[in-house]
């Protein structure tokens, strides 16, 4: 029940502070009206109880359930956990090649909870999934597919138009990060296993990068076969790049995947 009350907890963390998400920065709103914390929380309470109720109605109360294991690693490297068998289903939203520091975004819930001080937040966000502008970047990060080392090339050239000039840098290493986790799936996934992931195609100084369809080559190359790319929803750009680019809709997508045999 504690870990439950946990959860609620932060459910309530924002609309009880004067802070506010805002893009990829958690803004400080002086002026905000803040939330009764025990208010709020009574309701997050009342709307679990809610879900409960609606699933034993779905389901029946007598559905038998089993226990659910939770497993904290590196989705990088995950020789460290002993699954009870091969998986056989994968489902997951990692994080965009958008420049968005999810440290940054999510700091009011890190720092009341999970880090200490400034020191293991900037740690932590070394360490997270390069899709951001902070991350490090090593001599042997490469790009990992043709279209990204084309795009990276032509975003080199007019860095300086850049709203961040190390977007280049960026690029490829989300895509070695994005691989190395392709792979890990690959190697603990059982034949057969399904894989249903969002991701986001990016445009930066009117070049568009095809993350979805990039995605898919790299996981064939691995053992997948791409069954569907579902189209979830068409994103607009931002006014600069219409501006100068004109406007280019850029795709939201799920990529559906099955390990071969």
């Amino acid at each position: 029940m504690r870990d439950v009350f946990l959860v609620l907890f932060f459910a309530i963390l924002e609309p009880c502070s004067y802070t506010a998400k805002d893009g990829q920065f958690l803004r400080l709103r002086r002026k905000r009206r803040v939330a009764d914390p025990e208010d709020m929380l009574q309701r997050k309470v009342s709307e679990a109880e809610n879900d409960i109720r609606m699933l034993q109605d779905l389901w029946g109360k007598d559905v038998q359930t089993e226990s659910a294991s939770v497993y904290l690693a590196d989705a990088r490297d995950l020789d460290g956990i002993d699954f009870d068998g091969s998986p056989t289903a994968l489902i997951t939203s990692p994080p965009y090649a958008n420049r968005y520091d999810y440290t940054r975004t999510y700091s009011l819930e890190l720092c009341f909870h999970f880090v200490g001080n400034f020191e293991e937040l900037k740690r932590l966000r070394f360490d997270i999934l390069r899709s951001h502008i902070e991350s490090r970047v090593y001599e042997s990060d490469q790009p990992a597919h043709a279209v990204v080392g084309e795009v990276v090339a032509a975003l080199r050239e007019r860095q300086n138009a850049l709203i961040n000039r190390r977007i280049p840098d960026m690029l490829p290493t989300y895509f070695v990060d994005i691989g190395k986790v392709i792979g890990e799936w690959s190697r603990v996934l059982a034949p057969g296993a399904k894989v249903a992931m969002v991701v986001d195609n990016v445009r930066f100084e009117g070049e568009l990068l095809p993350v979805d369809l990039v995605l898919c080559e790299m996981a064939e190359d691995v053992g997948f076969q791409v069954q569907e790319v579902i189209i979830a929803r068409y994103k607009g750009n931002s006014s600069q790049q219409m501006r100068k680019y004109g406007r280019v809709p850029v795709r939201e997508s799920i990529v559906v995947w099955t390990k071969g045999d």
